[in-house]
């Protein structure tokens, strides 16, 4: 077996060897976000159930957040530099890959997704709130332009005619969008 043999199955136990603890850091950074979730959780139970002093499960709370993201930064910040210390000894300018970074990315398209669907619906549900109030006072006008023998009705037949086309497109935009979407 020659040197350069050598060097190579090295070369790729280490980055096994790199590719295992990046795993397992995953592994501790998914635990870690859980305990942010359950610890509170625990303290919160602790604190309605239990007749001690509130004060000490508020500090216990917050400790534990502390010493929770602590924890968190120090597996990230340790599988960051082992990253870069295999990148400098492969000689190679490797992008450093984030413990929980890819996942974010589609799950922030998503929630901006979700979203704009919602500023939709509200924004239609607004204008079909107009449209029923413009034709309250239509039929308000019409009723006092009848009294005062007025033809205000017939200007408010027309915006209101007007906009029930404009309601209508707005409707066949929004199903194209929701089609789009689904």
């Amino acid at each position: 077996m020659s040197v350069e043999d050598k060097y190579e199955q090295m070369y790729h136990r280490i980055m096994e060897y790199e590719d295992e603890i990046h795993k397992a850091n995953q592994r501790r950074i998914k635990a870690g976000i859980k305990c942010l979730i359950f610890v509170p959780l625990i303290f919160l139970f602790l604190l309605f159930v239990t007749d001690s002093d509130k004060v000490i499960f508020l500090v216990l709370w917050i400790v534990s957040l502390f010493i929770i993201a602590i924890y968190l930064i120090y597996v990230e910040y340790s599988d960051f530099l082992l990253q870069e210390e295999i990148g400098k000894l492969a000689n190679q300018e490797r992008e450093i890959e984030g413990l929980i970074g890819s996942e974010t990315e589609s799950l922030q398209n998503n929630i901006v997704d979700t979203l704009k669907q919602l500023e939709e619906k509200k924004d239609m549900k607004i204008e079909q709130a107009k449209e029923r109030v413009s034709k309250r006072l239509a039929v308000e006008k019409q009723g006092i332009a009848g009294l005062l023998g007025n033809e205000i009705a017939s200007d408010e037949e027309k915006d209101k005619e007007q906009n029930k086309d404009k309601e209508q497109n707005k409707e066949r935009e929004q199903e194209e969008q929701d089609e789009k979407h689904s």
